[in-house]
C-alpha cells in the first residue's frame, strides 16, 4: 500500500518530469546497470523494439560524455528500421532523435506507452470507470441531497507473456439540485505492476468533474445526459526511467444513459458516450538530452472513444439489489493503438446492500475482445448518503 500511495502522489505532483538519459535507455537494452563502452555491437530489447548500439572512443565511466560517439539502430515490432547515419556525439544524437521522434515512439511503445505497460490504453480504462460511476449515479435512489462513494477494485491480467496486477479506486461526490440535475466529481486512481524485464509500474490519477441533466420522459422512462471534463496524470517507473517519467492527459466527453423502469423491482438501462483524450508534457521539464520525448508525446494523436452498452438491475428486496452490465469501448482513432487493442468489452455483475445511510457492494468484472489479453477484477463499493 505504501508503494501505491507514493506512486499515486508521484503521478499527481511530478508526472510531467522525466529524468532518463541516453545511458539509461542503452543500459536497459541488456537489462544491466553497466553501459557497454567496449566498441562492440550490443543487441537487445527496449520494450517493443530491437536495439543495436556500439560506442566509439568509450572511456568506461558508465555514461555518455566527452568525445564518445554512438552508432544506433532501432527496429520496431513491424520491422521498420531507424538508424543513425554514422557514429554520433551525444549532441548529434539528440538532434537525430528529435528528427525521428514519432518513429522512435512507434517503434519502442507502438505509439501508446500505457498500452505497452498495462495492455489497455488509459483512455479505455478511464472511460470504463467513468461510465460505470455515471450509470450508478443515474440509476440509484438519489433521495438524499448529496452522496459520497468509494469504489475499489483489484485486478489480475495477462498480456501475452507477462502478468499485470492492478489496484484501483474511485472517490465520487455528487450534489443534486431541486431541478433534478446534479453536479459532482470523480477522483480515480489506478496502480499497475508488470512482471516484465524492466520491472515496469504505472500509476495514474484522474479528476473528472461532471454535470448531469436529468429528464423524466414519463413515469417509466428517464434520460440522463452527462457532460464531463477529464484531467489525468500518468506516472511510469521502470529500469528505463529509474527516476520516473510521466505526462498529462486532458479532455472531456458527453454521454447519455436511458433507463426504463418495468416495475418497482426491475429496470434496464443503456449507455452511449464519446470521450476525447490528448497527451501533453511540458518541454521545460524534460532534460535537453532526451527532449525528443517531448515531441513524441505531444505529437501523438488524441485518443477518442465511443462507448455503448446495456445493463439491468433487479431488487431482491428493498435494500438488496443485483446489477449486470455489458459495456464496449471502441477507439475511433487507431494510428497509435496496437492492433487488436482498439476495443474492449467489459462484463460486470455486482450486488449492493443498503443499511441505514450506508451501502455496501461486491462485484466481479472481466474484459474480453482484446487480442492476447485477459483481465479479471473484484470490486468493493462503499457509499454514504445524507
Amino acid at each position: 500500500m505504501k508503494r501505491v500511495i507514493i506512486l499515486a502522489l508521484g503521478a499527481t505532483l511530478f508526472c510531467t518530469s522525466l529524468h532518463a538519459k541516453w545511458e539509461d535507455l542503452l543500459k536497459a537494452v541488456q537489462d544491466t546497470e553497466k553501459l557497454d563502452e567496449s566498441g562492440k555491437e550490443v543487441s537487445g530489447k527496449l520494450y517493443n523494439a530491437t536495439v543495436k548500439y556500439s560506442i566509439i572512443n568509450g572511456n568506461n565511466d558508465n555514461k555518455l560524455s566527452g568525445n564518445e560517439k554512438i552508432n544506433l539502430t532501432i527496429i520496431g515490432a513491424e520491422g521498420k528500421e531507424i538508424r543513425t547515419p554514422n557514429a554520433l556525439t551525444i549532441e548529434e544524437l539528440r538532434v537525430w532523435a528529435k528528427h525521428n521522434a514519432d518513429a522512435l515512439m512507434k517503434a519502442i511503445f507502438k505509439g501508446e506507452p500505457s498500452t505497452t505497460i498495462t495492455g489497455i490504453p488509459t483512455s479505455t480504462t478511464s472511460t470504463a470507470s467513468t461510465y460505470r460511476q455515471m450509470k450508478l449515479l443515474h440509476t440509484i435512489n438519489t433521495t438524499f441531497l448529496s452522496k459520497i462513494m468509494f469504489d475499489s477494485e483489484t485486478t489480475s491480467a495477462n498480456d501475452g507473456v507477462k502478468d499485470i496486477d492492478s489496484n484501483g479506486g474511485i472517490l465520487h461526490y455528487t450534489t443534486k439540485f431541486d431541478s433534478g440535475n446534479s453536479v459532482g466529481i470523480l477522483i480515480s486512481y489506478r496502480y499497475s505492476s508488470t512482471d516484465d524485464r524492466y520491472d515496469s509500474k504505472m500509476a495514474n490519477v484522474a479528476f473528472t468533474p461532471f454535470y448531469k441533466i436529468n429528464a423524466d420522459i414519463n413515469k417509466n422512462f428517464s434520460l440522463g445526459t452527462i457532460i464531463n471534463l477529464t484531467g489525468n496524470t500518468v506516472y511510469l517507473d521502470s529500469s528505463i526511467f529509474p527516476d520516473g517519467a510521466g505526462y498529462f492527459e486532458y479532455g472531456g466527453g458527453v454521454g447519455v444513459i436511458p433507463k426504463y423502469q418495468f416495475n418497482e423491482s426491475f429496470f434496464i438501462d443503456g449507455t452511449l458516450g464519446y470521450q476525447y483524450m490528448k497527451k501533453y508534457i511540458p518541454s521545460s521539464l524534460v532534460p535537453d538530452e532526451v527532449d525528443f520525448i517531448t515531441d513524441a508525446i505531444n505529437n501523438l494523436k488524441a485518443l477518442q472513444t465511443l462507448s455503448y452498452g446495456i445493463g439491468a438491475q433487479y431488487n431482491i428486496k428493498k435494500e438488496w439489489r443485483i446489477n449486470g452490465d455489458i459495456l464496449q469501448i471502441k477507439q475511433l482513432v487507431t494510428d497509435d493503438i496496437e492492433k487488436g487493442r482498439d476495443k474492449a468489452t467489459y462484463y460486470t455483475i455486482s450486488s449492493t446492500y443498503d443499511w441505514k445511510k450506508w451501502s455496501f457492494g461486491l462485484g466481479y468484472k472481466t474484459v474480453k475482445d482484446v487480442e492476447d489479453y485477459s483481465e479479471d477484477s473484484y470490486m468493493l463499493t462503499l457509499k454514504y448518503r445524507w
